[in-house]
């Protein structure tokens, strides 16, 4: 394999040589316990122990597990590149070891990615049918309770928790024999049998570096664009940029004509919020001095219980322990207050003495600000349902932020992320309107002469 015998000791050759008359498994045992124990014995890792480990790669894929193979040699790689260096004989023979299996390894990743793919849609249909199944069996049994056993909606009721009951005890009937669930439904091919295209790019560190950095190109010596080399660094940079690869991904096939166009649209907003050289989520780290820690999350302050615990802020608030509210729909997160500190404060983060976006720990102070993240959470779960983040955070999260954070006219102008909550902003104040000023049920405007309303009362 590569030579890599001739680097062997004699003490390591021999170990090697008395494993291969041993089948794969035990052989492959043998040589990760000789690695283990001789870099223990030598404080770390050797070019014996390197070498044994590269060895049991090899026998790994003999033995057909080369997606195993390929993920043992990348870390005898990273542990040779650490130990050895870059340009050692041993690193350059791993690296060459691990090009030969990669595109097999891909493949099996690929299958393996497919089958996790099926048996996790298969999963979710059989939970969704199981929740919908006791949804009627609930509604049957208080139906009957409340209208009687003879009333239409109760024998409708009952007919329908049958129907569903059945189906359910057909599938599991299927299982138990062993036999897969049809993909055909009504003589026409179910959707949720179709795999995903391979993607362009294998991950988003792939998409940043081989996509983004040579596509979208900056001038370091001019402050027009910001950039931080370790965008991973960023919160924001991270979500934003995710959104971007799989929107990336998505636009080759959802629209093959106009998809990447429309991207390219999305991308020159996504960038602006990043790359602004005053407000930008870059804005204090450099290109060439790199990173800079100066933001931090959002804080905030616990939000009194009795608030948030109304139903229009929270899912089941209102539910008892016994109660099982069905929905097939899985939350991200269960209020909006989860949804404040656990995403919005943590992601769209500042700076303590950020003087273009303001902040108030108390957020939940002002209704504008609780109503809108209450309109913002409940659309991001519809929107993370979908898959289509990237469009959220443009023409939601974006729009609505601006207008919560602006310093001079938000809500949380007045406020301080570090002081609290400042109560000085008022309601603005109302007068009653005229007599016979009305609206009807569309708000068209109806003024009725006073006269007319004299008339009639007389």
């Amino acid at each position: 394999m590569y030579g890599v015998e001739d680097m062997l000791t004699a003490k390591a050759r021999a170990a090697v040589e008395a494993c291969g008359a041993a089948s794969a498994a035990p052989r492959m045992e043998r040589l990760a316990e000789l690695a283990s124990q001789w870099a223990a014995d030598a404080g770390g890792h050797t070019v014996d122990t390197l070498a044994v480990r590269l060895i049991r790669a090899q026998t790994v894929a003999e033995a057909g597990d080369v997606l195993l193979c390929w993920e043992l040699l990348r870390e005898v790689a990273q542990d040779a590149s650490r130990v050895l260096g870059r340009d050692h004989e041993l690193t350059l023979r791993v690296r060459a070891a691990g090009s030969t299996h990669v595109a097999a390894a891909m493949a099996a990743a690929e299958r393996k990615a497919r089958a996790d793919v099926a048996r996790d849609m298969a999963d979710a249909e059989r939970k969704s049918r199981a929740l919908i199944r006791d949804e009627h069996l609930r509604l049957a049994a208080d139906t009957e309770r409340v209208l009687g056993p003879d009333h239409p909606l109760s024998v409708s009721a009952r007919r329908a928790a049958a129907a569903h009951t059945a189906g359910a005890d057909r599938e599991t009937a299927d299982q138990d024999a062993n036999r897969p669930a049809k993909p055909y439904a009504s003589g026409s091919v179910s959707n949720h049998h179709v795999f995903p295209p391979a993607r362009v790019f294998p991950s988003l560190e792939a998409f940043v570096s081989g996509y983004i950095a040579p596509i979208f190109p900056i001038d370091p010596s001019r402050d027009v664009h910001a950039w931080c080399p370790d965008w991973w660094r960023h919160p924001e940079a991270v979500v934003r940029l995710s959104a971007m690869w799989e929107a990336f991904e998505a636009s080759g096939t959802e629209d093959p004509w106009a998809g990447l166009e429309r991207w390219y649209r999305d991308a020159d907003l996504h960038l602006a919020e990043l790359r602004d050289p005053v407000s930008g989520t870059f804005s204090r780290c450099s290109p060439t001095h790199g990173h800079t820690e100066a933001t931090a999350a959002m804080p905030t302050r616990p939000a009194p219980p009795e608030l948030l615990r109304l139903p229009a802020f929270c899912v089941n608030a209102d539910a008892t322990d016994a109660d099982v509210v069905p929905d097939v729909r899985r939350l991200v997160f269960e209020s909006t207050e989860e949804f404040v500190v656990l995403y919005i404060a943590s992601v769209f983060q500042s700076a303590p003495d950020d003087a273009e976006r303001a902040w108030c720990p108390e957020w939940w102070r002002h209704a504008q600000a609780l109503s809108r993240f209450t309109a913002l959470w409940r659309s991001y779960e519809a929107h993370h349902a979908d898959g289509s983040i990237s469009d959220w955070l443009l023409y939601c999260a974006d729009p609505h932020l601006r207008s919560l954070r602006a310093p001079d006219s938000g809500p949380f102008s007045r406020c301080s992320a570090t002081l609290g909550h400042d109560g000085t902003l008022i309601e603005m104040p109302v007068n009653p309107p005229p007599p016979g000023f009305t609206c009807d049920e569309r708000g068209t405007l109806m003024l009725i002469p006073p006269s007319l309303l004299a008339d009639d009362a007389g």
